[in-house]
């Protein structure tokens, strides 16, 4: 009886651990941050693009919106497919990031271009940051990678919309 019990234990204990063994580890919290603030910075230039593009009357502004808007869309579409794969959640907007579509969107007509380039070029500022943040001290090789592959297109990113913004 005695051996029947060790033996039961024994498997239930074995059969948890090759369960435990056929899970990604979960990444290091610095790499868990890194998508989420990546993630969240995209999402704050789409909701500002999709400003832009119903506010702006500049057509080189709306078109330069149009963009940001399409960029930042498909690299969260990347954002939320690598934090699936590593178990990291990606959520919507933060609360401070609504509360600056929030002040954007209450900016009137005749200053509201400038805003809208003034956020975008300080979120590419932020991005760049972030990326560099993870290339140089991620722990996650797949995630630190990643990140190393985007950061410049993040830069050349900041000098467009650096360009625009010098143009209005």
């Amino acid at each position: 009886m005695k051996i029947a019990t060790y033996t039961l234990i024994t498997i239930i204990c074995l059969s948890s651990l090759s369960c435990t063994l056929n899970e990604p580890p979960v990444p290091p919290e610095i790499d868990k941050q890194f998508v989420r603030s990546a993630s969240d910075l995209n999402l704050l230039c789409m909701r500002a693009g999709e400003t832009a593009l119903n506010r702006s009357t500049a057509p080189d502004l709306r078109r330069y919106a149009g963009e940001s808007v399409a960029f930042a869309n498909a690299m969260n579409r990347e954002l939320i497919a690598l934090g699936w794969q590593k178990r990291i959640p990606v959520k919507e907007l933060s609360d401070a990031g609504t509360g600056k579509i929030d002040s954007l969107r209450a900016e009137p007509g005749e200053s509201f271009d400038a805003a809208f380039m003034e956020m975008v070029v300080t979120a590419h500022y932020d991005l760049v940051a972030v990326y560099e943040m993870e290339v140089a001290s991620g722990q996650d090789m797949s995630i630190r990678a990643w990140a190393r592959t985007k950061l410049p297109i993040i830069r050349e990113n900041l000098e467009k919309a650096i360009l625009v913004k010098d143009s209005i």
